[in-house]
C-alpha cells in the first residue's frame, strides 16, 4: 500500500510514484548539487546517493527510539529513529515503505501497520557521500521492540513525545522529525 505524499518544507512540486516518491525538485536539486556532475545511463541522469528511511513508529503516545550500537560507522550509539538503507532490490513499487518494514523486522522485531505517512525528506553526509533520508510515521502493530542485532542497535525505548524533545543526546533532526509527526497526528502539520 503506498504512503500518502507530502512534502514539508521544501519547496517544488510533488510527483508521488510509489517507487522513488519525493520528486520535489528542491531536494533534486539539493542532490545534483552534492552528488556532482551526473552520468546519463539510457537516457537518464543517474546520481550516486544513499538513500535511508527511518520511521517515527507509535505505540499508544509514545515513540519508539534506539540506541546504534557503538559498532556502527555512522553515528555510533546516538539515539535515532530506527530505519536503515535502501538495499539493491529487483524493481517494483512500495521500495521505501518495504525497506522501513524490513529495517524494522532485523533490527527491533517489530512490524508495523499497512498505512503509513510520508514526513519528510533531507540532505545529509554520511562519510562524505551524500544521502537523502526519508521519514515516515507509522503504527506498531505486532512484535516486542528489542535489539534484534546487537551490532546495530543496543537499545530499544518507548518515550512520550515530550520526554525525547526534553531529553539530552537525541539529534535536532530526529527531534525535527518527531515534532513534525506529533503535530501531523494532531491534524496541526503544515506543509
Amino acid at each position: 500500500m503506498p504512503c500518502e505524499p507530502r512534502c514539508a518544507n521544501l519547496t517544488g512540486e510533488i510527483k508521488w510514484d510509489g517507487v522513488f516518491g519525493v520528486g520535489c525538485r528542491g531536494v533534486l536539486a539539493a542532490l545534483r548539487k552534492a552528488a556532482g556532475t551526473p552520468r546519463a545511463v539510457d537516457g537518464l541522469e543517474v546520481l550516486s546517493v544513499i538513500v535511508n528511511v527511518e520511521g517515527v513508529v507509535w505505540s499508544k503516545d509514545k515513540v519508539l527510539l534506539v540506541r546504534r550500537s557503538e559498532q556502527e560507522d555512522y553515528m555510533p550509539g546516538v539515539l535515532s529513529l530506527p530505519g536503515g538503507k535502501v538495499e539493491a532490490e529487483k524493481p517494483g513499487g512500495d521500495i521505501l515503505e518495504n525497506t522501513l518494514r524490513r529495517e524494522l523486522k532485523e533490527e527491533v522485531g517489530i512490524s508495523v501497520s499497512e498505512r503509513m505517512v510520508y514526513l519528510e525528506s533531507k540532505l545529509f553526509y554520511a562519510h562524505d557521500m551524500p544521502a537523502v533520508d526519508v521519514v515516515f510515521s507509522c503504527r506498531h502493530k505486532d512484535g516486542t521492540a528489542r535489539p534484534e542485532d546487537k551490532t546495530e542497535v543496543s537499545e530499544v525505548k518507548w518515550l512520550k513525545v515530550d520526554h525525547v524533545l526534553q531529553r539530552p543526546g537525541v539529534p535536532p533532526w530526529t527531534r525535527r522529525s518527531i515534532e513534525l509527526a506529533a503535530r501531523f497526528a494532531a491534524g496541526t502539520a503544515q506543509g
